[in-house]
């Protein structure tokens, strides 16, 4: 149009025209307002431009109302620190800007080649929400394989794509026909796809699949930025868990230091078990009981523990070399009870295949408590050791003291270095001493026995020592028979089976060899009277005792001739035994029954016996008063053949 023409338009017509496109509004009202009168006068060229104008307003304002929509969109996923928030938010938008019946988006899993369903927005059937495609099938397996979007106008009619039966059956259910979708880069790698579907056939414009690009590129960075977020908080929690592992570590340590300290210190004390029992227990906040190998094998409980049981775990502890944790609560004691019911922890203080003791704590210890254990166990048989070294010190230096004493040529301490020595041990020359003498099959746990039963006594004074096959106690004590009493007990409660002689006290150390003498009688008299886990002095042993306490070989001697010499001359000339038969039917209390069974004879064959007894010693010997003196006499002779 001519500007002559522009100009001859009324003003009014071209206000009009202008606030139209002011107003921003829409085709049909531009077409309206240019067919009215004022505007017909305008060429066909000016009306469409003026039509050009608002289109591309338009679009103007439709580009910034999507972008504005972006926007919020992307602030919106920046609020949310939470991935999959994140995500639900960029599918719903992606459904709302390209204004589709549904959107989703997938997640690529490059171990299967598959690329699956994640998130969905107005999916109906769950068929459709938990899809798996193969990499390069149908559009969702072709965009999330590809570096470009993909889109079909009709999906199930489209011969273009490569289709799956069972992924078609899904699609036709949900009722799609229109797919659009966009790659998901991250690192320059597709992880996935964004897409949307209609239910209907749809040809998506440019500017649609632009802004489903640009909204899978949010939910990429969300991803990313999601995973880099996850990293993070991964390392911080590794470095936070490292920090605190490490103060733990630390804690541990420190304790450790300070438990190594209090044993040390309990150890050079010189206190013995109890000092180091008392720190453990302190250090480990819990009862500990410290128990030797002697006292696991004296008797049936230690400690309040069942000493068999308690054994079985200190050998599987010696085994694992760590502490093992077991019930040892004594068999008699009532489950209810209220002490030692729970679960007892024990490690060995064993040396090689030794077990030398082991500690008990109530209830199972914890990691750090377990080395504390297994360091107390060193120290316990670091004091174990010494107190061992020491015992085998005292026990030589007492043997040989002994062994001098009942020397033959041992009339009194010949220097004042021996009398020291012995003086130590209070055995002076005007000490009042007493000797026990131990026979038993066991010495070692008979020497264990005695020392620590005159350890323990009231006097707490003497020598033990070993001492030609049986044990010696050399002690100041007016009543030898009460200890000599506690010691067989002892030594039964161990299933030792011993006969303990005692004899004294005398006066001064000269009198210890004669009493030694006495004593070893008294002990080898009871063991062959068959009164094995007794203890007796002269006057407790009878008429015996009065025999041996007399001190005259040569009367014993005419004692057993004239009462029993017949008997024991046939013997030796016929090599019969004649007079053991007698003493076994004195000692059954002349049963003829009794007598056959302990020598394991006929009854018949007693009784002929006893007719020639009758012969050689006289048809009284078993009758009257004559009875007493042939069974001293008989003892005597027994006596005689030790």
């Amino acid at each position: 149009m001519s500007d002559d023409h522009a100009a001859a338009l009324p003003g009014h017509a071209v206000e009009a025209v202008l606030t139209a496109l002011a107003r921003e509004d829409d085709a049909a009202t531009l077409d309206a307002l240019l067919a009215g009168h004022d505007l017909r006068q305008l060429s066909p060229a000016a009306q469409q431009a003026v039509r050009t104008i608002g289109h591309t307003l338009a679009e103007a304002r439709s580009r910034q109302a999507l972008l504005n929509a972006i926007y919020e969109t992307a602030l919106e996923i920046t609020a949310k620190r939470d991935r999959e928030a994140a995500i639900r938010t960029i599918v719903r938008s992606a459904r709302t800007l390209v204004g589709s019946d549904m959107a989703y988006l997938s997640l690529n899993d490059y171990e299967t080649e598959e690329t699956y369903i994640h998130t969905t927005d107005g999916v109906v059937t769950s068929a459709y929400r938990s899809l798996r495609m193969p990499f390069g099938t149908g559009v969702l397996g072709a965009v999330a394989d590809s570096d470009v979007p993909a889109a079909t106008r009709d999906y199930l009619a489209d011969e273009t794509l490569h289709h799956i039966p069972s992924v078609d059956e899904t699609v036709r259910a949900e009722g799609v026909h229109a797919i659009l979708g966009a790659p998901l880069h991250v690192e320059g790698r597709v992880i996935g796809a964004l897409l949307v579907a209609d239910r209907y056939t749809r040809a998506y414009e440019h500017a649609e699949a632009s802004t489903l690009a640009s909204l899978a590129s949010l939910a990429a960075v969300a991803i990313e930025t999601a995973q880099l977020v996850e990293s993070l908080n991964h390392s911080l929690d590794q470095a936070r868990h490292a920090e605190a592992e490490s103060r733990r570590h630390v804690t541990d340590l420190q304790r450790l230091a300070r438990a190594d300290a209090s044993l040390v210190s309990a150890l050079s004390s010189m206190e013995g078990l109890s000092r180091i029992e008392s720190e453990l227990a302190t250090i480990l906040g819990t009862d500990v009981h410290m128990v030797t190998a002697d006292a696991l094998r004296a008797g049936s409980t230690v400690s309040g523990h069942d000493a068999r049981r308690l054994s079985e775990l200190a050998e599987e502890s010696r085994r694992s070399g760590g502490p093992v944790t077991g019930n040892t609560r004594p068999a008699d004691r009532p489950e209810h009870s209220t002490a030692e019911t729970g679960p007892t922890t024990v490690m060995a203080a064993a040396v090689g295949d030794k077990v030398l003791g082991a500690i008990c704590t109530t209830g199972p210890v914890h990691a750090l408590d377990r080395l504390i254990l297994q360091r107390a166990a060193t120290t316990l048989i670091a004091q174990l050791l010494f107190d061992q070294a020491i015992a085998e010190a005292g026990t030589r230096e007492q043997s040989e003291l002994l062994d001098l004493m009942l020397a033959e040529t041992m009339t009194a301490p010949s220097t004042p270095t021996l009398r020291r020595k012995l003086a130590e041990y209070g055995i002076t020359d005007d000490a009042s001493l007493a000797v026990l003498v131990v026979d038993s099959p066991g010495p070692e746990t008979a020497h264990a026995v005695v020392a620590r039963v005159v350890q323990e006594s009231a006097d707490g004074a003497g020598l033990v020592a070993s001492h030609r096959g049986h044990v010696c106690a050399l002690l100041i004590s007016e009543a030898p028979l009460r200890l000599g009493a506690e010691i067989s007990t002892e030594l039964e409660r161990r299933n030792v089976a011993a006969t303990v002689g005692c004899a004294g006290p005398g006066r001064g150390i000269t009198s210890v060899r004669e009493t030694h003498e006495r004593a070893h009688r008294l002990a080898r008299a009871l063991r062959v009277l068959g009164r094995e886990g007794e203890a007796a002095t002269e006057s407790t042993l009878g008429s015996v005792g009065l025999v041996l306490g007399a001190q005259d070989t040569t009367l014993h001697q005419a004692i057993v001739q004239d009462v029993i010499g017949p008997a024991l001359a046939y013997d030796t000339q016929h090599s019969t035994s004649m007079a053991p038969t007698a003493l076994a039917y004195l000692d059954a209390n002349r049963s003829v029954a009794a007598t056959a069974a302990r020598l394991h004879l006929h009854q018949n064959t007693v009784r002929q016996r006893l007719d020639k007894l009758d012969r050689l010693l006289g048809a009284d010997w078993r009758d009257g008063t004559r009875v007493l003196d042939v069974h001293l006499a008989l003892r005597l002779w027994q006596l005689s053949q030790l």
